[in-house]
């Protein structure tokens, strides 16, 4: 929602390139310095324990864990 407002106009936001790259792409976001800052901090996937019984809770489970493992092979 944060980016949404920013791309409305009503303020600035602070993003990951990930998830900002393709609206500064097209020009919908600006950044307005020539700074990046690295972070440490992390996404996590929490769940119930028994939950991963479920199969669409495992299968979006291990959906998002491929996808976060092809992303660190590419950096």
């Amino acid at each position: 929602m944060a980016y949404q407002a920013a791309i409305d106009g009503l303020g600035v936001a602070l993003g990951r390139d990930p998830l900002v790259a393709p609206d500064l792409k097209a020009g919908r976001l600006v950044a307005p310095f020539d700074f990046k800052m690295p972070s440490d901090l992390a996404y996590y996937v929490v769940y119930p324990a028994e939950a991963i019984r479920r199969r669409k809770i495992k299968a979006f489970r291990d959906w998002l864990m491929t996808l976060a493992e092809l992303k660190t092979a590419a950096a």
